[in-house]
């Protein structure tokens, strides 16, 4: 027991020379650390190896010779050092649990693998030119500490037991050790330091590499072939269709047309026939990527269910929805996992671009975006979420439109409370009608960004048969975008203050009633429709009279005879004794400018 703690507080200087000469040169170097062995906290050993002609293969050799908690590299010639960085590592090891890589300098896996390419390099590279002068190869300089993808080689620490791959060749050994440490659960990261502690004695930093050389890019092809899930994450497309062929087609095509290296295709059919199933047979056979499912009929929900089962049947880190009636740009999947990738601090949670409006024959209608933003914009959740709901507008897109990580999709069963992937839920309450809104409210809601990029990525088919057409989701839309508006109201978020929520109930009264849609719907003979038209006319009146009060009362009645028993949003609320009102429950709400809990 006591053997153990005191190899948890050894570190290992460890120092890879090339030669017998650069050995001695280095050993005089490490002559002038002042290696204080006495150190309160730590025990410092200074071991000086051989090259054995590939460095994956030493650092193992290191590595399974020694006790030490944490293990100090130096794979390059160094010219000074000072010792306060071994115990700087070794301290953000103990401050930082999670944390199995340390280096001087790092930065994102571009999806190319070639770290020369990266853009968001942080740490700092001190070195002696050809004329013994000091330089510096500067990157951002890390607040305190900065989670990376890769950390360059010439200067790195290591902590716990996950052996190199000597597979590969020295210019991709520790990027395919950051990858192992991340797939094990590890983070990688940089150090903010005072001063540079480190000087080399000369340039060789990884991001200075000439990336053209043909060497390099052969390592760089076996790099990227061994460790693909890591540099490019898995992609899933899942495709619901039901009983339209001809579309689903183009719709699979554009899928495998994509430039992005690891994509499955997940099909979901819904169809009453066997038509979708015979086209799809041969791409079967010359695509491994691709995983069919035929239901012989509707799973129910008008395609959620179909939906929600393909979603559970992928294996993708990101999903990409892609309906049987629209059409992805072949770049769509890499132009939006590059900002997903290049994303260190993990805080992106969907992409989204603009689209085209296309016709039956794939002609091009018009541009569908309701901004045109001239550049690609990276926004908070929170103020898309608030924009969507001030305006009534889906800022965002359809389903097809939109990228997102596959965990951000996980939430409880309203009903059952199990943990499921899903759409169509915000905070607990599921639609019928809006997918796609409150999928993203739900997304965002967390306060992850939002990725916008201007450019045309996919297109949204408009044609008889679509959903939107339906009487039904028509008359079911305004009801369950004025809930969006309420349950952000009664949790808290996207709206600050009942004046916001009022606000935004008049922008709902402008953007979605019309006299014409209220008169054609009793025309029809559904039931269902009529309830729905007279809820409508209610809160219509309710906000045209400024009775907010009782337009909220009117959207909650709504929302309860929708929700289980159970449900999360019912402790939100309670009702008003003395107007017999349902209002929220923790603050109460403004009645004719007093406030009543």
């Amino acid at each position: 027991m006591l053997k153990n703690a005191l190899n948890d507080r050894k570190i290992l200087l460890a120092v890879i020379c090339k030669n017998e000469l650069e050995m001695q040169q280095q050993i005089e170097v490490m002559q002038t650390i002042q290696v204080v062995n006495a150190d309160r906290f730590f025990v410092i050993e200074i071991c000086m190896t051989l090259y054995a002609g590939n460095m994956a293969a030493t650092c193992n050799n290191i590595r399974r010779n020694s006790d030490a908690k944490y293990i100090v590299f130096i794979t390059k010639p160094i010219a000074a050092m000072e010792y306060d960085i071994l115990i700087l590592m070794s301290n953000a090891f103990l401050t930082y649990p999670k944390v199995g890589i340390l280096g001087l300098m790092g930065s994102e896996m571009p999806l190319s693998g070639d770290c020369t390419q990266a853009e968001s390099i942080y740490g700092a590279y001190f070195y002696m030119d050809e004329a013994n002068q000091l330089q510096a190869f500067l990157g951002k300089i890390p607040l305190i500490y900065q989670s990376v993808h890769v950390v360059d080689p010439s200067f790195f620490a290591t902590t716990d037991y996950i052996l190199f791959d000597e597979r590969m060749s020295d210019d991709f050994f520790l990027a395919a050790q950051c990858c192992r440490y991340r797939q094990s659960g590890y983070d990688v990261g940089v150090l903010h330091l005072e001063n540079i502690p480190v000087v080399f004695s000369k340039n060789s930093c990884m991001y200075s590499k000439n990336a053209a050389d043909e060497n390099y890019k052969a390592q760089l092809k076996s790099f990227k072939t061994l460790y693909k899930d890591v540099v490019t994450p898995p992609v899933s497309i899942c495709i619901p269709t039901y009983n339209q062929p001809r579309f689903f087609e183009v719709a699979l095509q554009s899928a495998l047309s994509q430039t992005y290296e690891n994509i499955e295709i997940i099909v979901g059919d819904d169809s009453t026939n066997e038509d979708t199933k015979k086209l799809i047979q041969p791409y079967l056979k010359q695509y491994d990527n691709i995983k069919y499912f035929h239901h012989g009929k509707p799973l129910g929900g008008r395609g959620l269910k179909n939906t929600m089962f393909i979603i559970e049947k992928s294996s993708g880190k990101y999903i990409n929805v892609l309906f049987h009636d629209d059409v992805l740009h072949p770049e769509k999947i890499s132009r939006m996992m590059e900002y997903f990738v290049r994303d260190l601090e993990n805080k992106i949670v969907l992409a989204t671009s603009a689209r085209n409006k296309i016709d039956e024959n794939n002609e091009v209608l018009t541009r569908m975006n309701p901004w045109q933003p001239s550049s690609d914009v990276i926004l908070s959740g929170e103020d898309v979420g608030r924009k969507i709901l001030f305006t009534g507008v889906n800022f965002i897109g359809e389903l097809s439109t939109v990228l997102l990580k596959r965990e951000s999709l996980l939430s409880k069963d309203p009903d059952t409370d199990e943990k499921i992937f899903d759409i169509g839920i915000f905070c607990g309450v599921r639609d019928v009608a809006y997918g796609d809104v409150g999928t993203w409210l739900n997304v965002l809601k967390s306060g992850g960004k939002c990725v916008f990029i201007k450019d045309t990525l996919s297109a949204f088919r408009q044609h008889p048969a679509q959903n939107t057409y339906d009487f039904f989701m028509q008359s079911r839309m305004p009801l369950e975008f004025m809930g969006y508006i309420t349950i952000s109201w009664l949790n808290g978020i996207f709206l600050r203050d009942f004046e916001e929520y009022k606000t935004c109930c008049k922008h709902w009264n402008l953007f979605f009633i019309s006299k014409s849609f209220i008169e054609e719907a009793f025309i029809d003979e559904s039931e269902e429709i009529k309830l729905a038209v007279r809820i409508l006319i209610k809160l219509h009146k309710f906000i045209r009279e400024e009775k907010y009060a009782e337009a909220l009362d009117c959207s909650i009645r709504f929302l309860l005879d929708m929700l289980s028993e159970n449900n999360s949003i019912r402790p939100l609320i309670k009702k008003n004794a003395q107007t017999g009102l349902w209002e929220k429950a923790d603050d109460g709400i403004m009645l004719h400018g007093m406030l009543r809990c």
